[in-house]
């Protein structure tokens, strides 16, 4: 019966080995992932601890009124403009001429933030509105269309109810010429000088846009060419560059 109780001893030790050291590896390495799952605690902990005080230490910058408005600058100096529009003339003997292109040039510079100096040129064309019944297409000198070119000066203020829009009231003066050259109301046989003196005025709304040294608007010029007793009005979009 010896030899039965030595396999009873064998068989258990053998049992007890076989259950026990996995036991025992499996409890290790619990530990083992235990301690590397406190590990990562740890350094998201530091990780957002850190990124709190950066956020903390770098406040963002504030931005105020004058820093919204300095970039809007406004630019003053030597400047160019161009006018794209409609022309009209007025009175006569159909009362108003049909509607027709109009295109100006300014070239001048700012004396200071609210008074400018340009010269200025401009063309139109007056079409079906004759300045008298001389003038009138029964006639054999009838002459109802015509062009005029426009040179003269202008004194421009600037008003500005905002930092980017200013309202510019204008006026001045100069020559224009007429072509062909209109036959005089008077005379049937005789024309008008091809050339005239004429004062002008109007009123510009202009837009400071973000594009550097540009502005933009509306323009409404009117013209009155002494002799020929011609009123006349360009409406037009207008461009600004400023040196």
């Amino acid at each position: 019966m010896l030899w039965l109780k030595n396999l009873f001893v064998l068989f258990s030790v053998t049992c007890l080995v076989t259950f026990a050291v996995p036991a025992v590896s499996w409890a290790e390495e619990a530990a083992e992932d235990e301690d590397l799952l406190e590990g990562l605690d740890d350094y998201e902990a530091e990780l957002d601890g850190d990124t709190g005080e950066a956020q903390g230490d770098e406040e963002l910058p504030e931005i105020g009124e004058e820093d919204r408005l300095a970039v809007f600058e406004l630019q003053r100096g030597y400047y160019l403009s161009t006018d794209m529009g409609v022309f009209l003339t007025f009175a006569g003997a159909s009362g108003m001429s049909n509607v027709q292109p109009y295109l100006g040039l300014n070239a001048g510079v700012d004396l200071n933030d609210y008074i400018s100096v340009q010269g200025s040129m401009s063309t139109g064309y007056a079409s079906g509105n004759a300045i008298s019944e001389n003038n009138q297409p029964i006639y054999a000198t009838g002459k109802q269309n015509y062009g005029l070119f426009n040179i003269g000066v202008q004194l421009v203020a600037a008003l500005r109810p905002g930092q980017r829009f200013a309202l510019e009231p204008k006026v001045g003066g100069g020559l224009t010429s007429m072509n062909p050259a209109l036959t005089d109301p008077a005379d049937q046989n005789a024309d008008l000088p091809a050339m005239a003196p004429h004062v002008s005025g109007g009123l510009d709304l202009k837009y400071l846009t973000l594009l550097t040294d540009f502005t933009a608007g509306m323009s409404l010029t009117g013209y009155y060419v002494i002799g020929p007793n011609i009123p006349a009005l360009g409406a037009a979009f207008t461009l600004r560059y400023t040196f």
